[in-house]
C-alpha cells in the first residue's frame, strides 16, 4: 500500500512502518507465538479524501459501490462510495510489484509469513467476482482471466519470500461490497473433503456453519444435518466482544429480534426516539409480598433499550423487614449496591471461600465482583431501599437455592448429588472439619467420593434415612406461614449449602488428580506409539536387507555351481587319463541321473590309484543320460571281453571288493545312511 485507503488503516510500505512493526512482532515472538502479515488493497472501497491529490480510487471497474454500503470519512461521518477509476492493463503489473515489495518489508519486520487478502470485495476480489469485473481485456470475462491478477500477485510474492511463507484468503460465497459471483463455490463437507484429498487446498475453514453448529466437527464426522444459520444474529453488541457502538453513537435494542448471549441487535436508527434513552420505572417500590420479602425492579436492555451495547444497566432493590435476597450470582456483570434507605447486611463469597460481609447504612455502597455468590438481608425494622448498577446491559441472574432445589434432577441422582444419607453427611462434615465421628474408617473420603461418583440403584438399599436437616427444611418450606420458621429453614439451608460447597471442592480435587493421571498415561501412550513406530521402521529395514541377502545368496550359489561344474570336468579328464594307463574298469547302470551310482574297480597293489582315495563330485547337469561318466570303454567282442574278465579275476588275490560312491556327497566308501555330510 503506497497510500492509505481508510482513516484507521496501517501500512507497511516505508521504513518507518517496518521499524514500528518490529516492536509488535518481537512482542508476539516473545510469547512463543507466530504472526503473519495480511496485505490488502481495498480498491474502490475507499474515497477521494484518502487518495493523493483527491484522485478517485482504483478498481477493476468504473462502477461505484451501491448506496447499500457506506464509507467512513475523516470527520467520523459516513458517505457514499465514489465512482472509481478502472486500472489500465499496463498499470496492473505495477500493482503486483507493490505486493512484492510489501511482502519483503513484512519479512524484514520479522513476520513469519504473508497472507494475500483476496476476499470480501476488495481489490483482488473486484477482479475475481463477475458481479464487479466487467473488463474486456485479458483480466476480465472468463474465470481464468479474472484469476490472472491474483495469480500474478501470488507468483511475485512466492518468488520474493518463498511459497512456505505465503497464504491466500478468498471468499467465493460472500457478497460484501457488491462483490457477487454468479457461480459461487460453497464448500460443504463433500466438496471440502474432495479438495483436501486432491491437494487442491491445504486448509479449509468454516465460519457461518460453525456459528450455527458449535459441534460442526462431530456433525461432519457422523454426516449429521446442519442447523441453518441466521446472519442477522451473527454479530453482537456487547463492547466486551465487539459492539456496533464502537463505530456508532449507540445501539438501541431491537426488542423484536431475538436476544443473543451478548444482547439485542441494533434498532434501525430512523426508528429510534428519545423514549429509548429514558426509563421511568424506578420511582415506584417493588412488590415484596413473596417468599424472600424482596423485589428487584430492573432497568436492563429488555426494559431500557438505550443501554443495549453500552455495558451498563441499573435497578431498584426493595427489601421488607426480615427480607432477604439469598445467595445469587450475576454471570455477566459486576454489581454496585447503593443503600438509599434502611440497613442492609450484604456480603459475597470469594473463590477461596472467604466471606466478606458488612452492615450497610444509608449512603453506603458495596461492590460485588462478577460471577461471585452474594446476598443482601434487611436487618432493620423498616423497609430498606437500594439502587444497583451493573457492568452489563444483560447481567443475568442465578439464585443458588433454586439452582439446588428447584431443578429437574432425576430422582435416582438426588442421593449422590445431595448426600441424603445421615451417615455420609456426618462423615463428610467430620472429614472437612478435621474431626472423626465414632466408627469412621481412615478411608472415609474415598467412601464419600464413591457414593457421589457411582450410579445409584434405589432397589439395592443405597438410599437410606432422610437427613434430618433437609427434612426440617422441606417441611418448613411447605408451610411458609411463620416468619421465624422461614428464617430457620433458610439458616438450615445455608448450612447445607456450605456442606455442598465443601464437597464440591473435595470432588474437584479428586477430578484434578484423575486428570493429571490421565495426562501422564496419555504421554506414556504417545511414547509407546513412537517406540512402536521406530520398531516397525527397523523391521521394514531388516526385511529389505533380508531380500538383498537372498538375492546375493542366489548369485553366490549359482557361481558355486558354475565353479563346481568346471572342477568336475577337470577331475573327470584326469580320472579318464589315469584309467587309460591302468586299464581301470568303469561305468554306471542307473538311468536316473539325479541318483547315479558309479562303480570303480581298483586293482590290487597298484600305486597309480590308492584305495579309498577316489572322490568324484557328480553334477546331474554334467551327465548325459545313458553314457559313461569317464567316456566310452574300449570296444571288445563279447567272447574276448568275457575271457579277459575271467583271466583278470583269477589273477587278483585276494579279490578286491567293489567301492561305491555315496549318492549324497560323492565320497567313496560309504552310503547315505552313514553319510557325514
Amino acid at each position: 500500500m503506497w497510500v492509505p485507503t481508510c482513516s484507521w488503516e496501517s501500512g507497511i510500505y516505508n521504513e518507518v512502518q517496518v521499524e514500528a512493526w518490529k516492536k509488535l512482532v518481537d512482542a508476539v515472538h516473545a510469547k512463543g507465538a507466530i504472526i503473519f502479515c495480511q496485505l490488502w488493497l481495498v480498491g474502490c472501497a475507499s474515497h477521494q479524501v484518502y487518495q493523493s491529490g483527491g484522485a478517485p480510487p482504483i478498481s477493476s471497474t468504473s462502477k461505484p459501490i451501491s448506496n447499500r454500503w457506506r464509507v467512513l470519512l475523516l470527520d467520523g461521518s459516513y458517505g457514499i462510495y465514489p465512482k472509481p477509476r478502472a486500472l489500465e492493463t499496463y498499470e496492473i503489473l505495477d500493482i503486483v510489484e507493490h505486493y512484492r515489495r510489501a511482502a519483503l518489508n513484512a519479512i524484514r519486520a520479522g513476520f513469519d509469513g504473508f497472507e494475500i487478502h483476496g476476499a470480501h470485495g476488495y481489490l483482488i476480489g473486484q477482479f475475481l467476482k463477475d458481479g464487479i469485473n466487467d473488463r474486456t481485456d485479458a483480466y476480465g470475462g472468463s474465470i481464468d482471466n479474472r484469476c490472472k491478477f491474483l495469480l500474478q500477485v501470488v507468483k511475485a510474492v512466492v518468488a520474493a519470500i518463498g511459497a512456505e511463507r505465503v497464504g491466500v484468503r478468498i471468499s467465493p460465497a460472500i457478497d460484501h461490497l457488491d462483490a457477487t459471483e454468479s457461480d459461487p463455490l460453497g464448500l460443504g463437507l463433500a466438496l471440502g473433503m474432495q479438495a483436501l484429498s486432491q491437494d487442491e487446498a491445504d486448509l479449509i475453514s468454516y465460519g457461518r456453519h460453525f456459528i450455527s453448529n458449535p459441534d460442526l466437527v462431530m456433525r461432519f464426522k457422523i454426516n449429521a444435518p446442519l442447523n441453518k444459520y441466521i446472519r442477522k444474529t451473527f454479530y453482537t453488541q456487547d463492547p466486551v466482544v465487539g459492539s456496533h457502538a464502537a463505530v456508532q453513537d449507540f445501539c438501541v435494542a431491537d426488542l423484536t429480534a431475538p436476544q443473543g448471549p451478548a444482547g439485542y441487535s441494533c434498532k434501525d436508527p430512523s426508528k429510534v426516539t428519545v423514549n429509548d434513552f429514558v426509563f421511568s420505572g424506578l420511582g415506584n417500590p417493588g412488590n415484596t409480598s413473596n417468599l424472600f420479602k424482596a423485589a428487584l425492579t430492573p432497568a436492563f436492555a429488555a426494559q431500557f433499550p438505550g443501554v443495549n451495547g453500552l455495558g451498563i444497566s441499573f435497578g431498584r432493590l426493595d427489601v421488607a423487614p426480615g427480607g432477604v435476597v439469598p445467595f445469587h450470582t450475576h454471570p455477566g456483570a459486576s454489581e454496585i449496591l447503593f443503600v438509599a434507605e434502611g440497613t442492609i447486611l450484604a456480603g459475597f463469597v470469594s473463590s477461596a471461600n472467604t466471606v466478606y460481609f458488612k452492615s450497610l447504612k444509608m449512603g453506603d455502597i458495596m461492590v460485588f465482583p462478577q460471577g461471585l455468590l452474594h446476598f443482601e438481608i434487611n436487618t432493620g425494622g423498616t423497609v430498606a431501599i437500594g439502587f444497583v448498577s451493573f457492568s452489563s446491559s444483560n447481567p443475568g441472574l442465578q439464585i443458588l437455592d433454586y439452582a439446588l432445589f428447584g431443578n429437574n434432577l432425576p430422582t435416582e441422582l438426588e442421593c449422590p448429588t445431595y448426600l441424603k444419607s445421615i451417615r455420609k453427611s456426618k462423615a463428610l462434615a467430620a472429614t472437612l472439619s478435621d474431626t472423626k465421628p465414632e466408627d469412621d474408617s481412615d478411608n472415609e473420603d474415598d467412601e464419600i467420593l464413591n457414593a457421589f461418583t457411582t450410579t445409584v440403584n434405589p432397589t439395592e438399599g443405597i438410599i437410606e434415612d432422610v437427613d434430618e436437616e433437609e427434612e426440617f427444611v422441606e417441611s418448613k418450606f411447605e408451610k411458609m406461614d411463620d416468619q421465624d420458621d422461614i428464617h430457620t429453614a433458610y439458616e438450615k439451608l445455608y448450612k447445607l449449602s456450605e456442606k455442598y460447597e465443601k464437597l464440591y471442592r473435595l470432588t474437584t480435587k479428586k477430578l484434578n488428580d484423575m486428570e493429571l493421571n490421565r495426562e501422564e498415561l496419555s504421554t506414556k501412550f504417545d511414547e509407546a506409539n513412537q517406540t512402536i513406530g521406530a520398531l516397525r521402521f527397523e523391521n521394514n529395514s531388516l526385511a529389505e536387507k533380508t531380500k538383498e541377502f537372498k538375492v546375493k545368496l542366489f548369485q553366490v550359489r549359482a557361481q558355486l555351481e558354475r565353479t563346481s561344474s568346471a572342477k568336475l570336468d577337470e577331475m573327470l579328464c584326469l580320472q579318464k587319463s589315469a584309467s587309460d594307463q591302468t586299464g581301470l574298469g568303469y561305468g554306471f547302470s542307473s538311468s536316473n541321473i539325479a541318483s547315479t551310482s558309479i562303480t570303480v574297480f581298483v586293482p590290487p597293489n597298484n600305486n597309480a590309484i590308492e584305495n579309498n582315495d577316489v572322490k568324484t563330485d557328480i553334477a546331474s547337469e554334467n551327465i548325459d543320460k545313458g553314457k559313461s561318466i569317464l567316456g566310452a570303454p574300449p570296444k571288445q567282442d563279447k567272447k574276448e571281453a568275457k575271457n579277459s574278465r575271467a583271466k583278470k579275476a583269477n589273477s587278483q588275490k585276494p579279490k578286491q571288493k567293489k567301492q561305491h560312491l555315496c549318492h549324497h556327497c560323492g565320497v567313496v566308501g560309504h552310503t547315505r545312511p552313514n553319510c557325514y555330510k
